[in-house]
């Protein structure tokens, strides 16, 4: 189980974020990652990833 705010990195991108959400998505957990880095717009990305979409322990 992932939990809030943990630090993780999403395996088909590299990204290193923080898990700030999550929700169900018919019947299969979502979380919710926002990227430690600015984009080039100056935002904080965010991206909706499963449980096997993301290594723990980063």
């Amino acid at each position: 189980m992932i939990s809030m705010f943990e630090k993780v990195k999403i395996l088909n991108n590299g990204i290193v974020g923080t898990v700030v959400d999550a929700y169900d998505r018919r019947g299969e957990k979502v979380y919710i990652v926002e990227s430690d880095t600015r984009s080039p717009n100056g935002d904080y990305e965010l991206y909706d990833c499963l449980a096997e979409e993301l290594a723990r322990n980063v």
